[in-house]
């Protein structure tokens, strides 16, 4: 080291090969950039985030050419432009308030009634919320409580009702009149699965709510 607090380097081979602080941290924040890159989920998570942008943007390219040439007019395509951002920008806030409202698994905390949580006028059901199992028949029953309870805010009348979960049940029909199941901690005989499921297939609650009638 010189008077003038300069570095000498001895062995130019040893200077020439040292890389300056600069370019060392250059290059340590280019793989920084992309070191999420390493991960195999991650990389097939960014692909298909990338597909399903580009078809978005073609389809909504398409949109608005179509609109362009079914009127002639370039209102409608910043119309169309413009309803793509409508949803976001209502939702958005109210949106970003009920994912804080999510629990460890992803799912809605509710209340008894099933309301979201510090909601009252918002309700969550099926394998949305944490109320219960992830089935199609518990959120169909959840679904008629949550009907109720909104007609009971909106009359005044009554009471809300609260949902019990649901025992678990598995029921296996075997033609119109056989099967066997599970009811909770017991096991179902063949009447009771017929009655539950087998003679029609789980359809006649539907066929009651739409008035449907049973077909010849």
């Amino acid at each position: 080291m010189s008077a003038h607090g300069t570095v000498s380097c001895a062995n130019s081979r040893v200077c020439a090969s040292s890389p300056d602080t600069a370019s060392v941290q250059r290059d340590g924040q280019r793989r920084g950039t992309f070191r999420a890159l390493r991960h195999r989920n991650y990389r097939l998570f960014f692909l298909g985030q990338m597909v399903s942008v580009v078809g978005s943007w073609v389809q909504l390219t398409a949109l608005m050419w179509l609109a362009f040439h079914l009127t002639g007019t370039s209102r409608w395509p910043a119309l169309v432009a413009a309803a793509q951002l409508i949803p976001g920008f209502l939702l958005g806030a109210w949106g970003g308030a009920l994912a804080d409202r999510r629990d460890e698994r992803g799912y809605v905390r509710v209340d008894d009634q099933l309301r979201v949580a510090g909601e009252t006028n918002v309700f969550a059901v099926g394998g949305v919320s944490d109320a219960d199992r992830d089935m199609a028949g518990i959120a169909s029953r959840q679904a008629a409580l949550v009907a109720a309870n909104i007609r009971t805010l909106i009359t005044g009348e009554g009471e809300l009702q609260s949902w019990e979960t649901m025992p678990w049940m598995i029921a296996i029909p075997l033609g119109p009149e056989g099967g066997a199941g599970l009811l909770g901690d017991g096991v179902a005989d063949a009447a009771t699965i017929s009655g539950l499921k087998g003679r029609d297939m789980g359809m006649g609650h539907f066929q009651t709510l739409f008035n449907a009638g049973v077909a010849a």
